[in-house]
């Protein structure tokens, strides 16, 4: 009887963390998707500065 009770709030923990994971991987892809267009934008006025330092 002791051992089940002891099992159970370990099992009880993992699905917590399993509820948790989707929101957790959701928030994470739109924080890469942020980071990934975030540095596009500071490469692509990079690149315009450089050619218009060219240019003169």
């Amino acid at each position: 009887m002791r051992k089940t009770l002891e099992k159970q709030p370990m099992t009880h923990q993992l699905a917590k963390v399993y509820s948790y994971l989707p929101s957790l991987l959701s928030t994470s892809i739109f924080l890469l998707f942020i980071l990934l267009f975030y540095f596009t934008f500071n490469s692509n006025q990079f690149i315009s500065q450089i050619n218009k330092n060219q240019l003169y």
